[in-house]
Order: structure tokens, then sequence, then C-alpha cells
């Protein structure tokens, strides 16, 4: 649920920001088990937005370089 917040932020910088703020807070996680979760999170921002694009008019751009 998280995730697909985070698809509503305007700036997907700011979600990436958080996304890695989250992950230092997991210091146990493996390299492997970090990259799980980015992979996740990227997508299901990206279905958030295919879902829903009028929501994301402005910030499809920005989430490809993601």
């Amino acid at each position: 649920m998280i995730f697909w917040n985070m698809a509503l932020l305007k700036d997907q910088r700011e979600a990436e920001e958080i996304l890695h703020e989250m992950l230092d807070k997991m210091p146990d996680a493996t390299k492997q088990e970090r990259q799980a979760f980015l992979d996740m999170a990227h997508r299901m921002i990206a279905r958030h937005m295919e879902m829903f694009p009028e929501l994301h008019v402005n910030k499809t751009a920005v989430a490809r370089k993601m």
C-alpha cells in the first residue's frame, strides 16, 4: 500500500529518497533483498501510473528515469 501512496507524490525523486530511507532501516537485508525491494516498489509505482494515468499526467517522464 505504501508504494501506491508514494506513486501519488508530485516529485518521484522524493519517492526514491523515501525508498532508500526505508532500506536504511533494514540493515540486515542482503544486497539481493534490497534490490528485490526496490524492484517491487518500482513495479508497484509504475502499475499505479498505468492504472490511473489521469493522476500522473506530468509525472510519467520522471518515473521512466527511475
